[in-house]
């Protein structure tokens, strides 16, 4: 009876372990921020609903779309066959046919801009299939986005701080200009946002 509950708790804590938000996913929900096929759940995600959109909040009727689009948001972002971003930091190469492309290994950086970035986030998967049995919901899309705003405002914050620059800026993407965001964003972050806005930055 004891081996079986200590067998319970560790698959619990496996269970948990899984589920727990990592720089990937972060990385993925930021990728999803920029795509395209999304941007129309962004904006009703953030715009004024009208009186029919609000009504049609529980339904499948034709206005459900603009009244649920974190419903919307978790689909794509569960869905990694369809949904497929890649770190531009580095580079990918094919896998067969058919398949999704895989980062080449070792890792090389996808230029030499992104050099500096890439020492910091070659690691990163926005794409990472070893997690795509975790299903996301809307709560866990409307909470974690709410968490990438704040963390993004602290980071801009940090970067634009009196001391944080010389007297002139560099050329936007020089080594120095980055070194200047990896700084920002190691500024009192914590730790499953340690360097996501990296990511950010190219777009």
């Amino acid at each position: 009876m004891l081996a079986k509950s200590d067998s319970d708790a560790a698959q619990q804590k496996e269970c948990q372990r899984e589920k727990n938000t990592t720089k990937d996913d972060i990385a993925r929900l930021l990728h999803l921020f920029k795509e395209p096929m999304a941007q129309r759940h962004w904006t009703n995600l953030h715009g004024v609903l009208t009186r029919n959109q609000l009504d049609a909040r529980k339904s499948s009727g034709e206005q459900s779309e603009a009244a649920n689009p974190l419903c919307y948001l978790a689909e794509i972002f569960n869905d990694y066959r369809e949904f497929y971003p890649q770190n531009v930091m580095v580079q990918y190469v094919s896998a067969g046919a058919n398949e999704l492309p895989v980062k080449k290994q070792p890792y090389q950086a996808s230029s030499y801009e992104w050099a500096a970035l890439a020492n910091h986030c070659h690691d990163i998967e926005p794409t990472n299939l070893l997690r795509r049995h975790i299903i996301r919901g809307e709560d866990w899309i409307k909470e974690t986005w709410n968490d990438c705003r704040k963390y993004l405002h602290q980071t801009f914050i940090q970067y634009n701080r009196s001391g944080q620059h010389d007297s002139e800026m560099d050329e936007w993407c020089s080594e120095k200009e980055l070194e200047r965001w990896v700084r920002a964003t190691n500024f009192k972050t914590s730790g499953k946002f340690f360097c996501f806005v990296m990511l950010f930055l190219p777009f």
